[in-house]
């Protein structure tokens, strides 16, 4: 073999590499090319987030319960005391319930606004479903309503309330506004990318 002669060198390719080397990959998404990743992800992300919200603190979930029951109050006093008009029957109850839910709006929307921005580190990766993290606000906001709905009910088991078949519709209400809660965080959190005056508007 001269100096100027190149060995050859016999290339091996290891099983199934052929198929990798055409392997399309892809970039950040809304869902991700998994339907089960996707759903575990946002579960995962709920389910944390709901820990640290109470975790280290000495009451724990009785804050999440405390703004609610407060505002319950200050209606209370205002509608009932002042102005009398505590006339329907259960009328504590259905403002308690009102306020519950509209907590549960506010929590899902008000926490989604920037969730995107926040969480950049995880939105960069590749094949991340972004979708996850506006979900993953609305699924820990509605944890906090289950949780906020069992005040209710026992106020109104004490109060003289009956268990109905009327009670079935409320999973349907609740369900209507988590698909509302929905499309409001994706909107406001793909908005607040661009915008940040989302923000400080949404919270008005």
């Amino acid at each position: 073999m001269s100096a100027t002669e190149v060995p050859e060198v016999e290339a091996t390719v290891p099983e199934g590499g052929d198929r990798l080397l055409g392997r399309r990959v892809r970039g950040p998404s809304a869902l991700g090319g998994d339907r089960r990743r996707f759903v575990t992800l946002t579960v995962a992300l709920a389910v944390t987030d709901f820990k640290l919200r109470f975790f280290g603190t000495a009451l724990g979930y009785l804050w999440q319960l405390m703004r609610p029951l407060a505002l319950f109050g200050v209606l209370y006093v205002i509608f009932s005391v002042v102005l009398a008009l505590d006339d329907a029957p259960f009328y504590a109850e259905a403002l308690l319930l009102g306020l519950v839910l509209y907590t549960f709006l506010g929590d899902a929307t008000k926490g989604s606004v920037s969730s995107i921005v926040n969480r950049e580190s995880l939105v960069r990766k590749i094949e991340f479903p972004r979708l996850a993290v506006p979900l993953s606000v609305v699924l820990t906001a509605l944890f906090n309503l289950v949780m906020n709905l069992l005040p209710v009910f026992v106020f109104l088991l004490i109060d003289g309330g009956q268990v109905r078949w009327s009670w079935l519709e409320l999973p349907l209400l609740i369900a209507a506004l988590a698909v509302f809660s929905t499309g409001l965080a994706m909107l406001l959190s793909s908005l607040y990318v661009r915008y940040r005056d989302v923000d400080p508007i949404w919270e008005v």
